[in-house]
């Protein structure tokens, strides 16, 4: 997304799971340090992050409250193009009736990203 600022080494390809994405901790410190490391180049080049909650949201929905969350912690980026490939690596799953969708998100991000994940 941007050029890395740190020598440490960024891992290969990832799926990451977010339980509690719609909770405060979620949308203070998580999501927008999520897109801190994003803007930095410390998070892979290819990666897909998976919100889960009890409630579900639908994927703009989810991607509106994630920009409410790092805009609103002074996050904002230098480039829109940063916001927008940012945006495009989030999905969401609802867990509140079982972790079905969860496990169909996850295999979604690991199909889009290809063996490796």
């Amino acid at each position: 997304m941007s050029e890395r600022r740190s020598s440490d080494e960024v891992p290969k390809d990832q799926v990451i799971v977010l339980f509690g994405a719609t909770g405060d901790l979620a949308r203070r410190k998580l999501l927008p340090g999520m897109f801190h490391l994003a803007q930095v180049g410390l998070m892979p080049e290819r990666f897909r992050i998976v919100g889960a909650a009890r409630k579900a949201l639908g994927e703009e929905e989810f991607r509106a409250l994630a920009r409410d969350s790092i805009f609103g912690s002074g996050r904002k980026p230098e480039d829109e193009a940063v916001w927008e490939g940012f945006s495009e690596s989030l999905r969401f799953a609802g867990v509140g009736e079982g972790f079905d969708e969860l496990g169909e998100e996850i295999g979604r991000g690991r199909e889009e990203l290809g063996e490796g994940t």
